[in-house]
């Protein structure tokens, strides 16, 4: 017997294997279910909180940031159902993945219909959950409204464009690492920049000019790329 999702739900399938992902999305769109493939680790979190999923099918295996970090630094921000499809069938992995909050594990290879079927009844499971992503990221003296798009320093308004808000989000969801300027370029822009092009360094520069005196919460690492350094109030 199927299970039947009320309304047409969203997922989003991130998984480096391009054919993989297409029989995904083909079989989700049969079963009356929009689904959209990523195909890097590094722009996951930032495409879940731009475009309100339902639901997140997460390879462990990706390029630019792996499976298990996307999902650690996801569950600060968001509680997505994450169903983990991976290769990786070992005890370890299958664990890790559980305690760092997936709903579901499913070993490949794998029966497409089945993967539906558990696809279908955690939509269902979560179908009355009005918010999956917190709507509010407080980092020291800075205070983000994720759904506005709204910074506040202070609690005083701080005029960003929505480029420089998803890359200071960025920097604060990494704080404490060095985040480089093509991982940048991936997350906020979708592409890779070539070394001589400067626009995230511009960027930067901008939402700096607007922290005034807070300017170096934005720390450069010379020849790498960017770190936040929160500012605690005094």
């Amino acid at each position: 017997m199927s299970v039947t999702v009320s309304k047409r739900s969203r997922v989003l399938i991130a998984e480096d294997d391009r054919e993989v992902s297409r029989l995904m999305v083909q079989s989700l769109h049969r079963s009356g279910i929009d689904a959209e493939p990523i195909y890097n680790g590094l722009g996951v979190i930032s495409k879940v909180i731009q475009n309100n999923y339902d639901l997140l099918v997460l390879d462990l295996m990706l390029p630019g940031k792996r499976g298990l970090s996307v999902l650690q630094d996801l569950r600060k921000v968001s509680m997505i159902p994450v169903m983990i499809l991976s290769a990786l069938s070992d005890e370890k992995n299958r664990i890790a993945g559980l305690e760092l909050g997936a709903n579901d594990y499913v070993v490949k290879p794998y029966f497409p219909r089945e993967v539906v079927l558990r696809i279908q009844n955690l939509l269902k499971s979560h179908a009355g959950n009005e918010i999956s992503t917190l709507e509010v990221i407080i980092s020291g003296i800075l205070k983000a409204d994720l759904r506005s798009k709204v910074l506040y320093m202070n609690e005083t308004k701080v005029e960003l464009t929505d480029m420089e808000f998803d890359l200071l989000i960025t920097l604060i969801r990494h704080s404490g690492e060095v985040v480089d300027r093509s991982s940048l370029a991936r997350t906020i822009l979708g592409n890779t920049l070539p070394a001589s092009n400067r626009n995230i360094d511009m960027k930067i520069s901008q939402i700096r000019r607007k922290f005034g005196h807070y300017e170096s919460m934005i720390r450069t690492v010379w020849g790498v790329g960017y770190e936040y350094v929160p500012i605690q109030h005094s």
